[in-house]
């Protein structure tokens, strides 16, 4: 499958799980907050309210089949 980027408008969460079950690699260029004392809550600062924010929880347990170390 062909790469993919975004820029704007800038697609909703689910859009970017969606896309992620779609593709062996991904790279995020936006902001990211983490907490030094626990790394679960740790979100990327991507468009659209807070709480729809993916955390580094959501992340890890996407079942991403054909997800690759980059």
């Amino acid at each position: 499958m062909a790469p993919r980027s975004w820029t704007a408008p800038r697609p909703p969460g689910a859009v970017v799980d969606a896309r992620l079950r779609e593709h062996a690699y991904a790279h995020f260029a936006c902001h990211a907050v983490t907490d030094a004392h626990r790394s679960s809550p740790g979100r990327l600062v991507l468009h659209g309210p807070a709480e729809e924010r993916p955390t580094v929880r959501d992340r890890s347990r996407l079942r991403l089949p054909e997800a690759r170390p980059a």
